[in-house]
Parts: C-alpha cells; sequence; structure tokens
C-alpha cells in the first residue's frame, strides 16, 4: 500500500484566518504556494503549510479521510471548524485560566 500525503494549508493575516486549504502530497511551503495559487486558492496573507502522512501517530484516520476528501479547494473557517473539529489560537487562549504567580 502507497502511504498517502496531504499538506494543510492555512491562509493568515495578523489575528485573523482567512482560510485554509488541503493539498494532496507532502509539499514545502514553496510548492504549497504554486499548487494552490494553479488552482486559484489564495485568499491573501501568509501561507503556513505543513505535511502530514496517513499513517502519523499524531493523525487519527477519520481526521486523514477528512482531509483527503475535502482536497483542493478553498476551507472557510466556519467548514473547517465543522470538518476537523477546530477552533482558532484565540478561542483555545480564552479557554486557558490565566497562570497566577
Amino acid at each position: 500500500m502507497t502511504t498517502r500525503f496531504v499538506t494543510y494549508c492555512s491562509f493568515a493575516i495578523p489575528d485573523k484566518c482567512l482560510g485554509i486549504c488541503i493539498l494532496r502530497g507532502k509539499l514545502n511551503p514553496i510548492e504549497a504556494s504554486i499548487q494552490s495559487h494553479s488552482l486559484g486558492i489564495n485568499p491573501g496573507g501568509q501561507l503556513l503549510a505543513i505535511p502530514c502522512k496517513e499513517t502519523d501517530s499524531d493523525v487519527n484516520p477519520e481526521l486523514f479521510e477528512r482531509m483527503w476528501n475535502s482536497a483542493d479547494k478553498l476551507i472557510s473557517i466556519e467548514e473547517s471548524k465543522m470538518l476537523f473539529d477546530t477552533a482558532s489560537i484565540k478561542e483555545l487562549d480564552a479557554e486557558i485560566e490565566p497562570y497566577e504567580m
């Protein structure tokens, strides 16, 4: 069996995510930028590209399948929260109790 790879791409400006896309294959940030642009996916901002493979221990099989099946399109923040059960850093920070010294 051939191991499948996807690259998670997030487009953001300070304090705001503009969207994400999942690209099939193990891509570095330059390759991910070129491929997403060729697909017409470029909402602006800075690109963060993180490749993962289906056998990575920190990616459960159901999540990998959702990523694989959502490839090659711009995914809104609202859609990504439903598909991938995600939260923003700002949302996660709001849930953390402040550390008292």
